[in-house]
């Protein structure tokens, strides 16, 4: 059978159902990674003691957690159709009125919720608002860098998501047809390759209209698909048994992969602050990926899953991640609007984060309740 007769061919008999719990895990370390990333950069703008710089570079560092969620979404969307279950492809519009069933609805209530309540809470102009809620609709938002200042920001990574599900199914095919390995060194190779030449070409034409292109590269997809693209590549190649006559549970290729990667960061690190822009982005990827692909093979990630709370705050990942940047705005957590300690971030926090949780929930039965009567139960 051709490698791409798997987007239409029945799965094998030796297809097996796949829970994978440490996925939770990993949900939960990346949404604790961006919330603290966000809080710790609204508080600690400009550290003065020892401490508050240590306590200021993890919570930048901790925007990694992005990083993690795209491995996470590439490998989950892929791991039906390249994983062991070999499962058939249900089709372009299928597969694209589940996964925006799965993330839009939430999606559009908060972004109409808030985009309203900044008109109110902060006389921000309604014209203004409604431009920049129909960015968000049409998921446009990423393509302007005004709305990296609005308190809805982190809704960039929902555009950038709803553009790799448009192009996930012709990305699968590209995986099935030349394999996972090289497929992904070769997307891998043309995003980061592609980048480069936008990065060098900003630095030798600093007035060109491209403008903004070189830092909103990592708002979109051209940026972030490596990302994914591990995400993907792992999903091929692990197999948590030998149901199927398959040993290991990572192959050689990937295991040279991140071999390079620890290598490529272990030989930049010490340049790191010279960095911005793709290299020091890269040099991020190279970090996260060996650190997640470790912590997936670790038994421990998998049973902490185990736990209610970890099961709950993963349930709910995606709402906090939606909720929790307008709820600091609206508390009146802002730039300049807090004492700028360590002692403070952590009081933050603990007031913070329930009430994100809390919001979350509220948003998610609401998008629940919504989903319910669009299909008339």
């Amino acid at each position: 059978m051709a490698p791409e007769d798997r987007l239409r061919s029945p799965a094998p008999s030796c297809a097996i159902a796949l829970n994978i719990p440490q996925m939770n895990t990993l949900r939960v370390i990346a949404m604790f990674g961006i919330f603290f990333h966000h809080l710790g950069m609204t508080v600690l703008r400009d550290p003065d003691t020892p401490v508050e710089r240590v306590v200021h570079d993890i919570t930048y560092v901790a925007a990694d957690g992005v990083i993690v969620f795209n491995i996470i979404s590439g490998f989950l969307l892929a791991l039906p159709y390249l994983g062991p279950a070999h499962r058939a492809f249900p089709g372009y519009g299928a597969f694209l009125k589940r996964r925006f069933l799965r993330i839009l609805p939430a999606y559009y209530i908060a972004l109409l919720i808030f985009s309203v309540a900044n008109v109110f809470a902060f006389d921000f102009p309604a014209t203004a608002s409604l431009r920049f809620l129909l960015e968000h609709a049409l998921f446009l938002n990423t393509l302007d860098h005004e709305t990296i200042g609005l308190n809805i920001s982190p809704f960039w990574y929902v555009g950038m998501l709803v553009h790799f599900y448009l192009v996930f199914p012709f990305i699968l095919r590209f995986f099935l047809r030349f394999g996972p390995t090289r497929a992904a060194l070769s997307l891998i190779a043309a995003s980061w390759g592609g980048c480069g030449l936008v990065s060098l070409y900003l630095t030798v034409h600093p007035d060109s209209v491209l403008g903004m292109a070189g830092s909103l590269m990592f708002f979109n997809l051209p940026g972030r698909l490596p990302e994914l693209t591990i995400g993907m590549w792992l999903a091929a190649i692990w197999n948590p048994s030998d149901s199927c006559g398959q040993e290991g549970r990572l192959n050689r290729p990937f295991t040279f992969f991140l071999a390079g990667l620890v290598l490529h960061a272990l030989v930049s690190a010490p340049f790191v602050g010279k960095m911005d822009g793709l290299p020091f982005h890269i040099l991020n990827v190279s970090a996260v990926v060996p650190v997640f692909t470790l912590l997936f093979l670790w038994r421990p990630t998998s049973e902490a899953a185990s736990f209610a709370a970890v099961g709950k705050l993963a349930k709910y990942s995606f709402g906090i991640f939606l909720v929790h940047h307008p709820v600091f705005s609206y508390l009146g957590v802002m730039p300049g609007k807090v004492p700028e300690t360590t002692a403070e971030l952590v009081k933050l926090a603990f007031l913070l984060f329930p009430v994100s949780y809390v919001a979350a929930v509220l948003l998610d039965r609401l998008a629940g309740f919504v989903v319910s009567l669009s299909r008339g139960r």
